[in-house]
C-alpha cells in the first residue's frame, strides 16, 4: 500500500477503486485510467531502458548518463582538430562515449577498438578522413606510434566514473522511463560500481532483468541473482563457445586472476601480461567483458566472478595444493627474473622436485617463463649431479691410489727389511 501511495508501484485496480469511492472520486474515470496505466507500466516492462551488456549504437544517446563531461570535451577538441584518441581500459565505456559524440557531431568518422585496424590500409584510409575520434584500448597506445598523426593526436583518457556519475548511469535511465530504482537498490548498486568500475555492464544488465521482473527493488534484484548470475551465464556462454582445444587454457588463465586466500576468502589477482602466454583466448573474455585489460595486465572485471561461476568454483576447489604449487613458482619466476636469473635465486631440493612434478601432470599449464625457470634449475642441479659425481669419482681414485701407494711402500719396506736381514745374515757367515 505504500509504494502504491508513493508512486513506487502500480496498485492493483481494486485498490485503486476503492480509493476512488473512499474520496468521492469518478469511478469509471479513474477506472479508465487504471487501465490506461497499467497498459503503459507493461509496455515499460517489455522494454527496459538499459543496454546491459550490449554497447550503445545509434539512437541511444538518449540513455546515456554519467560520461557527459567526456562527452563534452570531446566535441570540444573535435571543433578544432581534425584526430582525437579516447583511450581507457576494457570496459571504460569507450564504445559508449563515441557512439554519444557520433549523433552529435557530423561529419565525423568514429572508429572503436581501433586495436583491431591498427595494421594494414583500413587504418590508413581510416586516418586520411576529414575528422576522425578514435578509441583505443591503454595496453594497445605503444603501437600508435607506427602513426605520427596518431601519437601526436591529443588523447582523452577515461578514468573511472565518480560515485555521482554512477548513480545517474543507473539511476537516470529508469527515472527518464517514469520508474525509479529504489534507494537501498541504487546505494548496493552503486558502491559495488565504484569499487569495481568493471561492474558497471553487469549492473545494468542485473537491472534489465529486475526491470523485467517487475519491481526495481533491492528485493526483486536479489531475486534475480543480481550481478553474479550475470556474470556466471555470461561466462559459461563464452566457455561454451569455445572449442575443446582452448577450453584448458580458460582454466588457467582465470585461475592465474584469483589469489588464492589463506583461511580467507579467494580474491581478484592482477595478472601481468608478461605471465600470459594465450593472449588470444583471453581476448574472447576481455571482448565479453569479464576481464578487463589495461597497460599493465589484465584483471577479473568483478570478484563476483570467483563464488558466482560455478565452473570456476570447480577449479578452485579441485586440488588446492598443487594451485599452491603453481602459484609459488610463478613468484619465485619472478625473483628469478628479478635478479638477472642469478643461479642461486634457482629452485633446489624438495622445491624444485615438487615444482617439476606438477608440470608434468596433464592439467598442469607453467608458462614460457616458468618453463625456462624449471628447466634452468633442473640443468643447474644435473650440473651440480655431475660435478659430485666427478668429484666422488676423484676421491674413488685418489683413494685407490693411496691404497695402492700404500701398499707398495709397506712392501718396499718389508722387502728392505728382508734385504736388510739377508745381508747381516751374509756378512756374519763369512766372518765365521
Amino acid at each position: 500500500m505504500s509504494d502504491a501511495a508513493s508512486g513506487r508501484k502500480l496498485p492493483t485496480r481494486a485498490v485503486a477503486l476503492a480509493y476512488v469511492r473512499a474520496c468521492d472520486g469518478p469511478v469509471s474515470a479513474w477506472d479508465e485510467r487504471w487501465h490506461q496505466a497499467e497498459k503503459e507500466l507493461r509496455r515499460s516492462v517489455a522494454e527496459p531502458p538499459y543496454r546491459g551488456l550490449a554497447a550503445f549504437g545509434p539512437g541511444d544517446a538518449g540513455r546515456f548518463f554519467g560520461r557527459e563531461a567526456v562527452v563534452e570535451l570531446v566535441l570540444k577538441r573535435l571543433a578544432t582538430e581534425r584526430l582525437v584518441v579516447l583511450t581507457g581500459p576494457s570496459g571504460s565505456g569507450k564504445t559508449s562515449v563515441l557512439q554519444a559524440v557520433r549523433e552529435r557531431c557530423e561529419p565525423l568518422v568514429v572508429v572503436d577498438r581501433f586495436e583491431d585496424v591498427l595494421t594494414g590500409g583500413v587504418a590508413r584510409a581510416v586516418l586520411d578522413s576529414p575528422r576522425v575520434a578514435v578509441g583505443v584500448r591503454d595496453d594497445f597506445l605503444g603501437a600508435l606510434s607506427q602513426y605520427p598523426e596518431l601519437a601526436a593526436a591529443p588523447r582523452i583518457a577515461l578514468g573511472p566514473l565518480t560515485a555521482e556519475q554512477v548513480r545517474a548511469a543507473l539511476g537516470r535511465p529508469a527515472a527518464d522511463a517514469g520508474r525509479g530504482l529504489e534507494h537501498a537498490l541504487l546505494a548496493t548498486l552503486t558502491a559495488e560500481v565504484v569499487r569495481q568500475p568493471g561492474a558497471l555492464p553487469f549492473a545494468t544488465e542485473a537491472l534489465r532483468r529486475t526491470w523485467r521482473a517487475g519491481g526495481l527493488t533491492l528485493a526483486g534484484y536479489d531475486a534475480t541473482g543480481g550481478i553474479p548470475a550475470v556474470l556466471a551465464g555470461t561466462a559459461e556462454a563464452v566457455y561454451g563457445r569455445l572449442p575443446a582445444a582452448e577450453r584448458a587454457v580458460v582454466r588457467d588463465l582465470f585461475l592465474r586472476l584469483v589469489t588464492f586466500g589463506d583461511h580467507t576468502a579467494d580474491t581478484r589477482r592482477r595478472l601481468p601480461h608478461g605471465e600470459l602466454d594465450a593472449a588470444a583466448v583471453a581476448e574472447r573474455f576481455v571482448r565479453a567483458r569479464l576481464i578487463t585489460a589495461d597497460r599493465t595486465g589484465l584483471e577479473l572485471a568483478h570478484d563476483g566472478l570467483i563464488g558466482g561461476w560455478p565452473r570456476l568454483r570447480t577449479w578452485l576447489a579441485e586440488d588446492r595444493e598443487a594451485l599452491d604449487v603453481q602459484r609459488r613458482l610463478t613468484e619465485a619466476t619472478r625473483l628469478w627474473e628479478a635478479a638477472k636469473r642469478e643461479p642461486a635465486a634457482l629452485y633446489r631440493g624438495v622445491r624444485l622436485t615438487e615444482a617439476a612434478d606438477w608440470a608434468r601432470r596433464p592439467d598442469a599449464r607453467p608458462n614460457a617463463r616458468e618453463r625456462r625457470f624449471l628447466d634452468a634449475g633442473l640443468r643447474h642441479r644435473e650440473t651440480e649431479e655431475t660435478a659430485r659425481r666427478r668429484t666422488a669419482i676423484r676421491r674413488r681414485r685418489l683413494s685407490a691410489a693411496t691404497a695402492v701407494s700404500t701398499v707398495v711402500a709397506a712392501a718396499s719396506a718389508v722387502t728392505a727389511v728382508l734385504q736388510h736381514h739377508r745381508g747381516r745374515r751374509s756378512r756374519f757367515s763369512t766372518r765365521k
